[in-house]
């Protein structure tokens, strides 16, 4: 690999999963600026530069070997990005992604964002390893999940509490989550697009939820629907309180119902969670259709 512009070290081999650098003399660790700006993953637990388990950089490639269309001034292209397009100015790529698009300036894609797209705004943020997601207009919107589309980003100064200024986002995110059961009552949690079974949070934040929910069976004629609403906060720990949770029961198919069929809205640790049960010699769909309005502190709040 050619050394990046700007810096002297550069990634020289890979030890597991841990990346040495050198100064072309001496072997060394890199700090975490370095190693992200070469499009690693830095283990902050372990200070060392690690590989991306969804997008490594190959330490014999040239950086930025890829086709990209950079359009504006001050763009901060990292190591590994392949295929995107920027029209704006000092926009930034942590590096290690591929297929992405941004438009507006002072934007952030972090490391390992595949598929996606900030299709206008200022200051918003695909985070770490999202995979087919979408913002769309607004300032300082911040997409966590993957296959969601962020609608929004409204970033204020904030509050006055105590006369100190508490500037926040706010925003709405929609995406789909799934599951299927065969012969089964457990309670069991629907999976979001990526195979997990829980919705990712932003710490320090207010959630209003609310999902479109349906159960269908084997005979597509046959289904129950409901919606399912909620209010979560979570605190600078990123663990999600339930502070209210409500499923309203709107119908059933007018021929062999399945009845007043339960969703859940449930916390775990760090997890936010969709849960029903299944039925009894029977295999069902269940299906939502997620939509979370948030307003993200910059600091910590008191739950």
């Amino acid at each position: 690999m050619n050394y990046k512009k700007g810096y002297r070290i550069k990634p020289e081999r890979r030890e597991g999963d841990v990346i040495i650098f050198t100064d072309g003399t001496n072997e060394i660790m890199p700090s975490e600026k370095s190693c992200v700006d070469y499009g690693y993953k830095w283990d902050a637990i372990n200070g060392v530069c690690t590989i991306n388990n969804k997008a490594s950089v190959d330490i014999n490639k040239k950086v930025n070997e890829g086709y990209n269309n950079i359009l504006g001034k001050k763009n901060n292209i990292g190591n590994g990005v392949e295929n995107s397009v920027v029209a704006g100015e000092r926009n930034r790529f942590e590096g290690a992604t591929r297929n992405v698009i941004v438009n507006g300036n002072d934007n952030l894609v972090k490391t390992g964002v595949f598929n996606s797209s900030i299709v206008s705004g200022d200051r918003n943020t695909l985070s770490n390893d999202v995979n087919n997601s979408t913002v769309i207009s607004g300032e300082g919107a911040i997409s966590i999940r993957d296959n969601e589309t962020v609608v929004g980003g409204f970033y204020t100064d904030g509050l006055l509490s105590n006369s100190v200024a508490k500037p926040f986002t706010c925003q709405t995110s929609q995406f789909m989550m799934q599951l299927s059961l065969n012969n089964t009552t457990a309670l069991t949690a629907l999976n979001v697009a990526n195979g997990n079974e829980f919705i990712n949070v932003n710490s320090n934040s207010f959630i209003d939820f609310t999902a479109d929910c349906m159960v269908t069976g084997d005979n597509l004629g046959r289904f129950s629907s409901g919606v399912l609403t909620g209010k979560v906060s979570v605190g600078s720990n990123g663990f999600p309180a339930l502070q209210t949770s409500t499923y309203t029961h709107k119908g059933n198919s007018l021929s062999n119902p399945f009845g007043n069929h339960v969703f859940y809205l449930t916390t775990a640790g760090s997890q936010l969670k969709i849960k029903t049960q299944g039925i009894l010699s029977e295999r069902v769909i269940f299906t939502a259709s997620v939509r979370i309005t948030e307003v993200i502190h910059d600091s910590s709040i008191i739950l």
